[in-house]
């Protein structure tokens, strides 16, 4: 196709071009994007990236190094999401663990966002891992998500537990009573 000798009608086509690519591309942008597929999230393409819920923040130094020891000094008081455990007792320990260590240039809250899922095992971890990606960007997120998450159940366990011991009683005699007899 040629211009005929029209420069003018040359440079029209290739900014009309533009415009159509131009228009295409908002059109795309504007297309709600597909869900994806169950097995999507395990292609091998995707496996590498980044699927972790807690995303610490920036941290000015790179050469930074967690040491196995702190690692190993988490992974001693893991929590495994049972409904006998007690969340608030593992954030304390969690936190105390934390705070004995410390780096120039690197907050608490990086270092406890990077720590926290080397303190968790089986359910809790499973819980962990069901958060969206990059969910979580501040300790205080994370401890709150945790805390909302299993707070509750446990208490809902030690309630239950507790009204079972408490209604172990024969109708006619208080509990202590009933104790002392099965001793006998």
């Amino acid at each position: 196709m040629g211009d005929n000798g029209n420069p003018n009608m040359a440079a029209q086509l290739q900014q009309l071009q533009q415009q159509i690519e131009q228009m295409r591309k908002a059109q795309q942008d504007r297309e709600p994007q597909p869900r994806p597929a169950i097995g999507d999230k395990d292609n091998p393409h995707t496996f590498y990236q980044n699927r972790s819920a807690i995303v610490p923040p920036n941290v000015q130094r790179q050469d930074f190094e967690i040491k196995l020891g702190m690692i190993k000094l988490v992974k001693d008081h893991i929590f495994h999401g049972l409904p006998a455990e007690i969340p608030a007792d593992h954030i304390q320990n969690f936190e105390e663990i934390c705070s004995t260590t410390g780096s120039n240039g690197v907050p608490a809250d990086f270092l406890k966002c990077k720590l926290f899922p080397f303190s968790l095992a089986n359910k809790a971890s499973r819980w962990l891992k069901s958060l969206p990606p990059g969910s979580l960007t501040s300790w205080d997120q994370v401890r709150a998500a945790f805390l909302d998450h299993f707070y509750t159940k446990s208490k809902k366990w030690r309630l239950s537990m507790l009204s079972l011991i408490l209604g172990f009683s024969m109708p006619s005699q208080p509990f202590p009573k009933v104790r002392l007899s099965t001793k006998e």
